[in-house]
Formats: structure tokens, C-alpha cells, sequence
């Protein structure tokens, strides 16, 4: 007959093989131990039956089986329920902590975080400042932002700071300070804030380059940095780190399943060459991204021909880059109709038939553009942008009227903005004294020409503007002419 000692060398052994990976044995191992406990008198509630629970509810989460994994672990919890002592200890802390993370995994985001809570508020008084207490303000954190809810940034800020917080005094070079790290940069990236993002990114980054160099992990920091610092218009730094990304990930042991993240870098480079006005180096590498999705079978391949119909434009290539930007429509049109991507690619189409004077085809393309986003995306950016596009086509054809009607659709989209490029600004305000003056209305166009100029200095290497003083120079001359 078995002994309640044979279950706990079990229980061991199953700890043995999680340690190691083996999820699959230690699930066998861990069943072994149960059916051990269970078969004793009073078995049924014993405190190593909830243990031997737990371990399989581990194994099954570790591979992936997240209703399994909540299954057994509800049968640890109710037995740790029935003795007093047990209702507040770590051991279920450790209970809700998985339960509450295989909820995460199956996108139930408001039960997760009931479980979240309730481990922290055992190890707040149980084990307060401990890497246990760090992992679970970690995990809280990362819940909030899967989530995203209003206010769950803020939350997700508060207390991946407080994970950070201990594991800088506790393991201040160790991986797991590294991850809290990422999942910073992750949540300011999302708020908009390029600059802590980049902050806490390099943070992350010195702690890897020294503890594992070679680690796939590294290279995704390296092509978000990447990203971070082509946000902030740094475009050296941006190819930079796409280069040392890609380095990585061009190594023949690097993984297959992330070779999806080789394309990226290399379409980030590309971007970032273009913010460069390199043409010729982006273009390469759009068409390097493009062929490696095409190799791999992945998708987002309709944003590489949009990007490189955008690099063709800039080179004055117009007809490869109505080609690139027709076929980027093409396949957007085949996961989706009227999607905000759709309206970019006409958009970007109409500003290159316009560049061709074909103002009728410019301006199909533009208005079908501006008809999805006055669905999708009503009072944005990119809305302005496509105004401010066919206000200028309509300026460029004389027909001054209606193309302030589309101007003033833009100011007034980008004056209530909360973030607006002040460059983006200045030329609907100069557009607009364009027009007017077309109009013969000088007073207005000396008005706004003055409102570019004012807002054109608040742009940092906003370029030269004589043009915009050589208009308001004839605007006022006209306006005195008036008088």
C-alpha cells in the first residue's frame, strides 16, 4: 500500500519536471500524488491533495490548456477553503495567482483581476517587498493593459512601478527586472510618450546585452527601440537598432517561429531610411519585407506595399507608385472593406494622381478616402490630412470656393486636436491665406498667413518660410490697395 511519504516524493518529482519544462510528465507525476492523497482516509481535503491540484493546474497552463488549468485548480481553492488556516495563506495565494493568470490567457480580464487582487492583498501582509509580491503587481499590472478600459493604463503604470520598485532593491540585474521593464516601455509607447518609452527600453536592454546577448528576446527590444526612437523623429538611432535586430535575427539558430519579427525590422528599417529621405536604402528594404512575407505567408504585406508606394512617390517613380498603391487596396479590400489602412492607400493614390495633374482621378481617390474616415475615424489626423489634401488639389484647379470648405474641415479638425504636428498647422493656415487670396479676400489672407508664421516658429528645423512672408507681403499690399 502506498504512504502519504511516497505522495510527497511525488510532489517533489513533479516540481522537478516543471522546473525543467517537462509539463507533460509533471502533469503524470503530479496525478500520481493526487490519486496517493486521495485514496487516505480524509484524503479528499488533504492540504497535499490541493498541493498535487495546483501542480497540474501549473502543467496544464504551461501548456496552454487554460480551461483544464482553471478546472483543477477551483478543486485546490475549495479544499483550502474548508480549513481557516489555509483560507489566507500563500499557498492560495499561489492558487488565485495561476487562476487568475490562465483568466488573463482566455481574455476574461475583469475575473483575472478579482484573482490578482486577492493574491495581493495575502502577500501584502504575508510577504510584503518579496519577488512574490513583485511577480503579482507584475502580472496585475499587465492585466490592466490587456484590458483597456478607461483608466487601465494608469492602473497598469501603478503597479508595474511597484513590481519595478522591489525588484530593483531585490534583484536589480536579473531578467525578470528586465520584463517589468519592457511592459513599462510597452504602456508609454501606448500613452504616447516616446521618450520614458525609450528610457525604460534601454533599461531592459542593458540588463539583457549583459546576462544574455544572444537571446531572441533581445532582438525584439532592439526593433521596438527601434521603432521608439523613429517616433521621435531620430532616424539614426532608429536604423541603429533595426541593424542590431536584424543581426540577431538573421542567425541561422534563431528561432522559426519568430521570423515574423525579422520582417518587421526590416520594414522598420526601411521606415526609417525613409524619415532619412534615403529612397534608394528603403526601398530595398521594403521590397526585402515584402518578399519575406510572401516567403513566410504572413500578413500586413498590403502596409509593406503602401510604405513602398509612398518611398516611390518621394522619388518621383509616380506610375510604380500608383501600382504599389493600387495593389495595397487590392489586398486590403481582401480581409476587410472600409477599413482606415483602405482610406490611407487612396489618400496616398489621390496625392500621387495629383502630383501627375490627373485632378479628377486625385480627387475620386481622395473623396473615397474621406467618405471611410467619416465612418472609421471622424475628426483624426489622418481626416485632416485627407481635407488638407483635397483642399489643395481644389486650390491647385481654381476652384477656391469649395477648396476652402475642405481647408476649414482641416483647421478646425487640427486646432482641436490634442497632439498636432504645429508644421501640419501652419500649412492648412497658409493654405487658407492661399485661398482667400485667390478670393480676393485680403484681409483674410493676410490673417492667416500671419497665424503660419506664427505657428511655422513653433516647429523646431520647421526650414526656410520666405514664401509664406512674400505672400503676406502682397496680401497686405492689396489689402492697402483697398483702402
Amino acid at each position: 500500500m502506498t504512504s502519504i511519504s511516497q505522495g510527497k516524493r511525488l510532489l517533489q518529482r513533479g516540481d522537478n519536471y516543471c522546473w525543467d519544462g517537462h509539463y507533460v510528465e509533471a502533469q503524470q507525476v503530479y496525478q500520481e500524488a493526487a490519486d496517493i492523497f486521495k485514496s487516505k482516509r480524509g484524503g479528499k481535503l488533504s492540504m497535499h491533495l490541493a498541493s498535487a491540484y495546483l501542480g497540474i493546474g501549473i502543467a496544464y497552463y504551461a501548456q496552454h490548456l487554460y480551461d483544464e488549468a482553471i478546472h483543477i485548480i477551483k478543486k485546490s481553492i475549495k479544499i483550502l477553503k474548508w480549513r481557516p488556516v489555509a483560507r489566507l495563506s500563500l499557498k492560495m495565494a499561489s492558487n488565485y495567482h495561476f487562476m487568475a493568470l490562465a483568466l488573463d490567457e482566455k481574455h476574461e480580464y475583469d475575473k483575472a483581476l478579482v484573482y490578482f487582487k486577492r493574491t495581493i492583498q495575502i502577500q501584502q501582509v504575508l510577504a510584503p517587498q518579496t519577488l512574490k509580491l513583485a511577480c503579482s503587481y507584475h502580472d496585475y499590472g499587465l492585466a490592466f493593459r490587456h484590458r483597456k478600459n478607461p483608466g487601465d493604463y494608469e492602473l497598469a503604470l501603478k503597479y508595474t512601478r511597484l513590481a519595478a520598485d522591489i525588484r530593483e532593491k531585490t534583484t536589480p540585474s536579473s531578467i525578470s527586472l528586465a520584463a517589468t521593464y519592457d511592459n513599462l516601455a510597452y504602456i508609454f509607447r501606448e500613452q504616447g510618450n516616446p521618450e520614458e518609452e525609450i528610457v525604460h527600453s534601454l533599461k531592459s536592454i542593458e540588463i539583457r546585452e549583459a546576462t544574455s546577448p544572444e537571446c531572441p528576446i533581445l532582438s525584439l527590444r532592439y526593433t521596438n527601440l527601434g521603432a521608439a526612437y523613429h517616433n521621435k523623429g531620430n532616424y539614426a538611432q532608429a536604423v541603429e537598432y533595426a541593424k542590431k535586430a536584424i543581426q540577431i535575427q538573421e542567425q541561422e539558430d534563431y528561432p522559426e517561429r519568430l521570423l515574423h519579427c525579422l520582417a518587421l525590422s526590416i520594414h522598420n528599417l526601411g521606415a526609417a531610411y525613409y524619415g532619412m529621405g534615403k529612397m534608394n536604402a528603403c526601398i530595398e528594404q521594403f521590397w526585402k519585407d515584402i518578399r519575406m512575407r510572401e516567403k513566410l505567408g504572413l500578413d500586413l504585406i498590403s502596409e509593406s506595399y503602401y510604405c513602398l508606394g509612398n518611398a516611390y512617390h518621394r522619388k518621383s517613380w509616380y506610375s510604380k507608385a500608383i501600382e504599389c498603391h493600387e495593389y495595397s487596396i487590392y489586398l486590403y479590400e481582401q480581409e476587410a472593406k472600409d477599413t482606415v489602412e483602405i482610406a490611407n492607400s487612396n489618400l496616398a493614390l489621390g496625392i500621387t494622381y495629383s502630383a501627375l495633374r490627373q485632378q479628377e482621378k486625385a480627387l475620386e481617390c481622395m473623396k473615397r478616402a474621406l467618405a471611410i474616415q467619416e465612418k472609421k475615424a471622424p475628426d483624426s489626423h489622418e481626416m485632416s490630412r485627407t481635407c488638407h489634401a483635397i483642399g489643395s488639389t481644389l486650390h491647385d484647379h481654381h476652384d477656391y470656393r469649395e477648396a476652402l470648405c475642405y481647408l476649414k474641415k482641416s483647421v478646425d479638425i487640427r486646432e482641436k486636436l490634442d497632439k498636432v504636428n504645429p508644421l501640419d498647422l501652419s500649412r492648412s493656415y497658409y493654405l487658407m491665406g492661399r485661398v482667400h487670396d485667390g478670393l480676393g479676400n485680403y484681409p483674410s489672407a493676410v490673417e492667416y498667413f500671419q497665424k503660419a508664421i506664427e505657428t511655422r516658429q513653433e516647429c523646431e528645423n520647421s526650414g526656410a518660410f520666405m514664401h509664406i512672408y512674400h505672400s503676406l507681403g502682397l496680401a497686405a499690399a492689396q489689402c492697402a490697395r483697398m483702402k
